[in-house]
């Protein structure tokens, strides 16, 4: 007899979804209703829970209600039902139901309909809701790693899903603060997790916030930071790398050759060749292999070989650098400007551009002053800084985008060509 009711309960609810599926366009609202209903009451597998999914959104935008007001309800239906309606409403591309995805990603229990909300947003590409996704990712991401049976995979999608978010949005500063507020206090495995985003992100103070997770963390989360500035990391932290080389940690120093290596960071070259003598064996054959991709040479660890070549080097650039001098005295500013971006390739003497070209940024020739913003940017000098942020407000656009280009590149920052902006960064930082 129980089974016999049970099997009349199946065959009510198996009516209600095919005539729920049946109904006409005017009543799909209620239709739609039906079926959510439907698959409460049932114990849903994978393929009806997808089956409930294609239903729902052949029921095109009238749906839209019926799962929303679902969604909403004080007691939602169970989680195992809610995943396939956050995926109709993103079939559906039901944009206006971003702040109940925000609300279901905050405050859901489940972690799968945390997920599948993030996903929603991610998808959903509202800008509005930009800042409490990357919140919210950060979160997601974070939670699980206090974890020791946390499911990585899972971590990992997280990660990915933030960093393919950036690619559409502007998140850098949410990241950045994200990072900076949790940079003393998270575990190691979250600070792995941040490096990871900043190595294969495009952020915005992507510098910075490596630099700030190298202080105060596990020398492997440190060293993890210091080599992935050889990837996302620019010539205004070849200092850093000077002082990373000169760490009383092994991993940080081999590190740090490294990422001078990717970085073809010639003004640490002498150091790099000290280290060819170090005691611990990973830290000379990271040196080796930074020197050869710097140079293009081969002298093995012959450290007197590769102090012969750097010096060698240093005079011919020397000698060059002095030739072009006696050039930049022609009154032809086509000429001056060639003078000027032969000048910019001289890297090995970076530490003498600056006070070789600034007289030229206040020239009167537009495309004269604009080689001097790129030889400035080269030179990575803290004066040239401020400078260039003045120089984008030159009534010139070539002029106002060279300086632009310069300051992006010697800082490794993406601020908008802001003259205000850059000036503000260039003070913060004592320039």
């Amino acid at each position: 007899m129980r089974c016999h009711s049970h099997l009349l309960i199946l065959c009510f609810s198996l009516c209600n979804l095919l005539s729920a599926a049946d109904a006409p366009a005017g009543s799909a609202p209620a239709g739609a209703a039906a079926l959510i209903s439907a698959a409460a009451k049932e114990k849903l597998t994978t393929a009806s829970a997808d089956k409930l999914t294609r239903e729902l959104t052949s029921l095109g935008l009238p749906a839209i209600p019926a799962v929303v007001s679902e969604l909403e309800r004080a007691a939602p239906v169970k989680s195992v039902v809610v995943c396939p309606l956050i995926t109709v409403l993103v079939r559906l591309h039901a944009t206006e139901s971003a702040p109940l995805m925000v609300k279901l990603a905050r405050e859901q229990e489940n972690e799968n309909v945390r997920d599948a909300a993030l996903q929603a947003l991610a998808a959903f590409k509202e800008a509005a809701t930009v800042p409490q996704m990357m919140e919210l990712l950060a979160e997601g991401i974070r939670k699980p790693l206090a974890d020791s049976h946390a499911d990585s995979k899972r971590t990992e999608v997280l990660c990915q899903t933030l960093i393919e978010l950036n690619k559409s949005y502007e998140c850098s500063q949410v990241f950045a603060s994200t990072v900076a507020h949790q940079a003393t206090t998270a575990s190691e495995e979250l600070k792995l997790q941040w490096v990871y985003i900043l190595q294969h992100g495009t952020f915005r103070s992507t510098e910075r916030s490596l630099l700030s997770l190298t202080q105060g963390s596990a020398v492997h989360v440190a060293a993890a930071a210091v080599q992935a500035l050889g990837t996302a990391g620019s010539r205004a932290t070849e200092p850093q790398l000077a002082a990373f080389l000169r760490s009383k940690e092994r991993k940080i120093r081999a590190s740090a050759a490294l990422a001078a290596g990717k970085l073809k960071a010639v003004s640490v070259v002498p150091q790099l060749i000290e280290l060819l003598s170090d005691r611990e064996q990973d830290v000379p054959e990271s040196a080796l292999w930074a020197l050869k991709s710097v140079s293009g040479m081969q002298f093995g660890r012959d450290a007197q070989r590769w102090r012969h070549w750097y010096e060698g080097e240093r005079a011919t650039a020397q000698k060059q650098l002095d030739a072009l001098r006696e050039s930049l005295t022609a009154k032809d500013s086509r000429a001056l400007a060639v003078t000027l971006e032969q000048i910019c390739a001289i890297a090995l003497l970076r530490d003498k551009l600056y006070s070789t070209v600034i007289a030229y940024a206040d020239h009167t020739d537009d495309c004269v002053r604009a080689a001097c913003c790129a030889v400035l940017g080269e030179s990575g000098d803290t004066r040239a800084m401020v400078k260039l942020a003045n120089m984008i407000a030159d009534p010139s656009a070539e002029v106002s985008f060279a300086a632009w280009r310069a300051l992006k590149s010697a800082t490794g920052e993406q601020l908008p060509r802001d003259p205000a902006l850059w000036r503000e960064y260039a003070q913060k930082r004592g320039m």
